[in-house]
Order: C-alpha cells, then structure tokens, then sequence
C-alpha cells in the first residue's frame, strides 16, 4: 500500500543523512516536506515513496553541481597555470635555466592571482548553495511536469481570496457566474474535495459571445498562471460512435492504434491545465462515459492501458442548450448565476431542465457548478470594447505610436456589431476591420523614426483613421 505524505515525510527524514553525504550538501526540513507533497500532486502517475525520494535525489545533485561550479575566468587561469607548468618542466629538461626562471616568476605570479580571484568569488558565493530548499524541490517538479514554477512556490491563499477581482477584470458581465466558479475553486482548493479528482468542474450555459470561452482563459491564467494552459476539445467532432475513441485512443487493430488520444495525450503532455470540452451537447452520448469516470475517479485509461491523471485539471464544458430561453428574456435578472442562485428565476429553471433532459443525473449531480450566463447589455459591451482599446494602446506603444480613441468612436464601434445574435465575439474582429487595419497601412506607409499618435475619430456613423 502507498504511504501517506505524512509517513513519506518520516522516510525522506530517515534516509537525509545519506544523501547528504552522497552529494555533499544539505537538505532544509521545507525541503522533505516539500518532496513529498508536491510530487503526491504534480506526479500522479508513480507512487509515493518513489517519487519523493527521486525529487530529493535531483534537487541534491543540482546544488552539489552549483557548489562545485568555478566561474570560467577561474578555469581559464587553472589552463594557463598548466601549461606554465608545461613550459618549465620542458626548459628544465633542455636545461634553458633562463627560460625556465622566467616561467617560474610567472606562475608564482599567476597561483597569487588564482588565490586571490577564488576568495573574492567565495566571498560572494551565498552559503546556502549547498542547501537544498523548498525552492529547489518545486524547480525539479517544474522541469519535470512543465507546471511554473512560481504557482508550487507561492501561496496560494492571498490570491484566492480576491479571486473574483482578477477574473472580473477579464469578464465583464458575469459576476454572479464569477462567484459561484471562485467558491467553487476555493472549497476545493481548502481541501474539500475528494482526493485525486480534478480540481473543479463546470458546465458553462447561455448565448453566443457573453463570455463563456474567455472565462475559461481568465481561470486558466489567475488559477493555473498562464492563459494558454488550456486544452480545447471541439466535441462536434465526437458526434459518431465510432468517433468516441479518438479522445483516449484507437484499440489494437483499428486504425490509429499508437497514435494516442486526441485528449489524454495532450493530459500527458500539460498534466495542470484546462481542459474545455466546447459544445457540450453535440457530443455522442458515449463520450459522457469517459467524462463519468474523469469526474468521478480523476482518471482514465487509453488504448494502450497507461493510467492519465486529471487531478491538476479544471474541467469545463460550455454548451448553448437552453439559449433561447434566455435569448427571449426581457428583463435581465443579475448578471450570470449558479443553480442555486437562479433558483427563483423561471427561465434559468426552464433552461436547468432542458439540461436535466439531455444529461444523465449521475453526471449533473458530479459537476461542481451549472454556470447560466445572460445576454450582456450595451454599457457591458462598451466595457469590453475598453478592454480591447486598452490591449491595442499597449500593443501600439511597444511601437512608439499613442492611441487616441474618444468615447463617441467606440459608442460607434459597439453599433456596427449584431449583438443580438453574436454577443461580443464580433467585436474583436470589427476593432480589427476598420482600426487595426487602417492604422497597419499608416504606419507602413509612414517612414518617420519619432513618436506617433493615432486618431480614430466619429465620422458619421463610421470612424475615421488618421496619423500624426
């Protein structure tokens, strides 16, 4: 049976002198304690004492290296004291005592200046490089799982805290959805949740363009520290029978056996990610075997019977089953809602059975929240133009070019996009179409080496692109 990371810990202490005299260093207590936790959750797929005891190995042999490091000016001097020493014995030996005193005087020179250049660099040399820290532990944990380094070294609690801040400043429109996913995260997070299971899971709900995707990216970012750790699973790609297999694997004797699944190789490859099944309902009703099993154990077998983890995922799908309903709304009640939250709500209640319709109970009831998202409004569209304008202000400035980009234009850029129907993904196309576009063709055309000012300015009902 697997020890627990409390009797991993008594074996790491037992077996610390040893090592210590292996590699000529010291292991901090963070350091064990840090071997053993971080490798139970960065590196589900070994077992516990191993993997603590091969962190512990690593980190020992990576500060026994930087202890013995000699900087390269102190290795080019060594070669130069060997080659006077070289050059003497060969005098010595054709008797050109002259010769051979000249070399003499040289590498007595030289060895005072070795010793003089080692004590200056062992003076700077911080004691503790020969010490294996917590820092040191999560540094092999990273190289190893590709996981940054600075979520393993870092508390997490302060962030979490003020989780729904940072999404907020991500997601415009959808605080009551941001709350439920930052609860959510947090109980888990408090250690509330099943060991080995991924760390949340949702089910986005509502229309196109209000902002189900980017609040996917926004958790990937604030929660896991990097945007791009997410996994996309298109699921109108997995509508057939026989298409299911593609997302862990073919079988022996079928077509793409050692190809690997189109979902569990990529778990291998970013074990701490996202992992966003996009248009849920598309799916054929068997893939939802395969996700049973992820929610409830944490992980899944593919074709060639290798065990992949989900427990450092956050699991997302997003759907638009019931968007018509909500389409149909006239008075918005809150912006975004949990299951409970909505309660009262007699559309979102239209919309969770719809849902109950088509997904199994057994699976609802293993979600950690059913997210709806409302049709945002024109003041919430506006927001998000700010957050596109902002991004192209610093894109520009990069290039030495201001932005000047007044309230009635991007009232006018907001106007020119379906909201009704597309939400707020068109907008970053339009900005796009009639300002990133004219403003590209101006600087190419413009050769001045100085500092720039773009002007989108209201024309009409159009905007007018200028540079000065």
């Amino acid at each position: 049976e697997e020890p627990s990371i409390e009797d991993t810990i008594r074996i790491l202490e037992g077996i610390k002198p040893k090592y210590e005299v292996h590699h000529s260093i010291q292991y901090t207590p963070e350091s064990l304690i840090a071997a053993a936790e971080l490798s139970a959750r960065y590196i589900p797929d070994r077992s516990l004492p191993d993997k603590a005891i091969d962190l512990m190995d690593e980190a020992g042999a990576i500060a026994h290296l930087k202890a013995i490091y000699t900087p390269p000016e102190l290795r080019r001097d060594e070669q130069k004291r060997q080659d006077l020493i070289d050059k003497k014995s060969k005098s010595f030996n054709e008797q050109d005592f002259e010769l051979m005193a000249r070399y003499q005087m040289e590498l007595a020179q030289l060895e005072e200046e070795i010793k003089t250049a080692k004590q200056a660099y062992l003076d700077t040399k911080n004691a503790a490089d020969n010490r294996v820290d917590r820092e040191a532990i999560a540094a092999v944990v990273s190289q190893k799982t590709g996981i940054p380094l600075k979520k393993m070294i870092a508390t997490e609690a302060d962030k979490l805290v003020i989780l729904e801040q940072h999404l907020a400043k991500r997601v415009i429109g959808q605080d009551h959805a941001i709350k439920s996913i930052s609860n959510a995260i947090r109980r888990n997070r408090a250690g509330l949740r099943r060991p080995n299971v991924p760390i949340a899971s949702f089910l986005f709900l509502g229309p196109t363009g209000v902002g189900k995707t980017e609040l996917a990216k926004a958790i990937a970012a604030e929660v896991l520290d990097d945007a791009n750790r997410i996994i996309r699973i298109d699921m109108s790609e997995y509508m057939q029978k026989h298409e299911v297999s593609k997302l862990i694997g073919s079988p022996p004797g079928y077509v793409g056996y050692g190809e690997g699944g189109q979902l569990t190789e990529k778990v291998k490859r970013q074990p701490y990610s996202v992992v966003l099944f996009d248009e849920f309902e598309k799916a054929h009703p068997d893939v939802f075997n395969i996700l049973l099993q992820i929610l409830d154990e944490g992980w899944v077998t593919d074709a060639e019977g290798q065990r992949v983890s989900f427990a450092n995922c956050i699991i997302i799908g997003t759907s638009n089953l019931g968007s018509e309903v909500l389409s149909e709304r006239r008075s918005p009640i809150g912006i975004g809602a949990s299951v409970n939250e909505w309660s009262q709500d007699d559309s979102a209640k239209e919309v969770l059975k719809i849902v109950k319709n088509y997904l199994r109970p057994e699976f609802i009831n293993r979600l950690d929240e059913i997210i709806i998202f409302n049709k945002l409004d024109r003041t919430q569209f506006e927001k998000i133009a700010d957050i596109l304008i902002t991004d192209l202000q610093s894109r520009l400035k990069k290039l030495r070019v201001m932005l000047d980009f007044p309230a009635e234009a991007r009232r006018i850029l907001v106007e020119k996009i379906d909201t009704a129907h597309f939400g707020a993904r068109p907008l970053k196309r339009k900005l796009e179409e009639i300002v990133e576009n004219p403003i590209s063709t101006l600087l190419i055309q413009d050769r001045r080496d100085t500092e720039k000012t773009a002007h989108v300015k209201p024309n009409g009902e159009d905007l007018a692109v200028s540079l000065s």
